[in-house]
């Protein structure tokens, strides 16, 4: 699944949660994170975005003022 971050417009991919990609013109329709998995943007992004070591990973960088659309499955 691809993951947009805004205000940021990167977008991750939960297959490849080492991979960010800039992109102001998002693929697909954006939905919101949580109405496409039934879990909170929290929840599901630790899921698939875990640190590395003590470094927390990228997605989490402001993740107070972000906002987590799915753009594709």
């Amino acid at each position: 699944m691809k993951i947009l971050k805004k205000p940021d417009f990167i977008i991750f991919d939960t297959e490849n949660p080492d991979r960010m990609k800039f992109s102001r013109i998002p693929l697909g329709l954006p939905q919101p994170l949580n109405a496409v998995t039934l879990k909170t943007d929290h929840d599901f992004l630790s899921e698939h975005f875990r640190p590395k070591g003590n470094t927390l990973h990228p997605i989490f960088k402001d993740f107070g003022s972000s906002y987590y659309y799915c753009v594709s499955v």
